[in-house]
């Protein structure tokens, strides 16, 4: 009996929870976001690479921007050594300069926003080591990164200002191909500062997102019937009851849920009246089951996004680069 109260009682509750945090995180301001990106064809050593992408991350926080991967827009660099010394020491001391090259733009369709450069020295007991020891001293307070990313922040929001149309076009073609989390991803990524297709795009981005919970809830619900169905027991039950745990509070099909867990009830107490522990898997009764019924537009969206790999226009950066 306890556990068939928890089930009831987490079918019934979760609900305003789930309001208030959809609500909640669908109102979340947001900033500018770049991606630091790394040239995949880059030669340059592993270790290099992960200390200019922390520099360019860390160069885009400093600077009032998000930095999140797979984003459109993208901060990347290319680096060019502009000579190699030895020391007359003992051991013998290698010194690098290098011209470190850094541009921002639209990472898909290859428009460049702004670049700059900053020049760094480094030395250690070999090239190797000393072309790291430069890479790391870029100062990510460096006045060419504030300046250039202020630039590309103004080509970031007139993108968005005069392709909001567009941008929502594409969230619907996606939706409308079953890609909701795409759709939704799309959509969550227009900056707050761009204010009239932000709004916009939120409200675009809840309708789609009612139409999958509602997709989903409606193939859990049909799933819950027909295991139902099939034996109208305390086995049926568990079975049915795990599908039904899923429904999100928010889908047209939560109210059918609700109607067939008191079937499922009514008909266990009639059946068998040693059988009203009805239970439902321990972790469908607390973390999968808030899980599943707090989760909210953007949280999907981001979690899709770190599934998927943006394709970006190497060809384009190349350009950029001065690479043919």
């Amino acid at each position: 009996m306890k556990k068939l109260l928890i089930f009831a009682v987490t079918l019934m509750m979760v609900m305003p929870l789930f309001a208030q945090d959809k609500a909640a995180k669908m109102d979340d301001k947001q900033r500018v976001c770049i991606s630091a990106f790394i040239d995949p064809e880059s030669d340059m050593p592993v270790s290099v690479q992960n200390v200019l992408h922390d520099k360019m991350s860390k160069a885009i926080l400093k600077n009032g921007l998000s930095s999140i991967d797979g984003e459109r827009f993208i901060m990347t660099a290319y680096v060019n050594q502009l000579g190699v010394e030895t020391t007359a020491t003992a051991p013998v001391m290698y010194v690098i300069e290098l011209e470190v090259n850094f541009f921002i733009g639209d990472g898909v369709d290859g428009t460049l926003y702004s670049q700059g450069s900053i020049n760094v020295k480094g030395s250690e007991d070999s090239e190797a080591k000393a072309y790291l020891n430069a890479v790391r001293k870029i100062n990510v307070n460096d006045p060419v990164f504030k300046k250039m990313i202020a630039q590309a922040k103004e080509n970031i929001v007139n993108y968005y200002n005069t392709k909001c149309s567009f941008i929502i076009a594409e969230a619907q073609k996606l939706a409308k191909n079953q890609q909701f989390e795409d759709a939704i991803y799309e959509l969550t990524r227009v900056p707050d500062i761009c204010e009239e297709c932000y709004n916009q795009s939120k409200t675009e981005a809840n309708k789609i997102y009612q139409e999958m919970i509602d997709q989903q809830g409606s193939k859990l619900l049909s799933q819950a019937q027909k295991e139902w169905t099939k034996g109208q027991d305390r086995a049926a039950a568990d079975k049915a009851g795990a599908y039904l745990v899923q429904i999100n509070p928010q889908s047209k099909a939560y109210g059918e849920a609700k109607n067939l867990f008191n079937q499922m009830e009514q008909r266990i107490r009639e059946k068998d009246q040693q059988a009203l522990d009805f239970k439902i898997q321990k972790q469908k009764d607390n973390a999968e089951a808030k899980r599943a019924s707090i989760e909210a537009a953007k949280e999907v969206a981001i979690e899709q996004a770190k599934s998927k790999k943006r394709v970006y226009s190497l060809i384009s950066i190349h350009r950029w680069f001065g690479k043919k």
